[in-house]
């Protein structure tokens, strides 16, 4: 399981509205996509409230944000996918045939407390999650600045021009370095210890 640094909710279903409900798609900036792939990594997932092209309300599991749009209303974050698909079954089967935003808030609620599980507002793992990113960011600053990344660097432009020797396509710079800060969240979050090397890693 991923040390993934959140407070689990300790409020009364109403109170869980204020931070649960998504007001905006997230937008696809350089920030909001780190913060995707950093919840992807950690292994959290969330049951989330939809609504389709129709306007009928559902639920779905998910733990990739940039992907969500519009169609995601609202979302309570769980440890981890069986936890989710726990409380994703239980929902399903305990509301409404066609319940309204509210209901299937309280039925994703009621069904964790049925089961003992945590669930973490929308709001709060998207905070505890940038607050993270930005922790990341000023790691990698220092270690750039300190020349740690040249190894990265110089491995990225071998296997670039060995690409266009061949003919073939390679991965953009910025595609590489998304991939090594994946695998080096990857390597933070989890308690397992990673073997083999992070920069062959990257661009397996």
């Amino acid at each position: 399981m991923a040390n993934f640094d959140i407070d689990p909710v300790v409020m009364m279903q109403s109170n869980l509205r204020h931070e649960t409900f998504i007001h905006k798609s997230p937008p696809g900036t350089p920030t909001q996509r780190k913060i995707a792939d950093y919840l992807s990594a950690s292994g959290v997932f969330a049951v989330c409230v939809v609504r389709d092209p129709d306007g009928v309300i559902g639920f779905e599991l998910s733990n990739d944000i940039g992907s969500w749009e519009g169609a995601v209303i609202a979302a309570l974050w769980t440890t981890d996918k069986t936890a989710a698909t726990v409380v994703l079954t239980s929902a399903t089967a305990t509301v409404d045939a066609v319940p309204s935003e509210h209901a299937a808030v309280d039925a994703i609620v009621c069904s964790a407390e049925r089961h003992s599980l945590r669930l973490f507002p929308h709001e709060s793992v998207i905070k505890r999650a940038a607050n993270a990113v930005a922790r990341l960011d000023a790691r990698m600053d220092a270690t750039a600045s300190r020349g740690g990344l040249k190894a990265f660097h110089a491995e990225y432009r071998r296997r670039r021009l060995d690409a266009r020797k061949q003919g073939k396509r390679f991965m953009s710079f910025s595609m590489a370095n998304r991939r090594l800060r994946r695998a080096i969240v990857n390597r933070l979050l989890h308690d397992d210890t990673a073997t083999g090397d992070i920069i062959t890693e990257v661009f397996a």
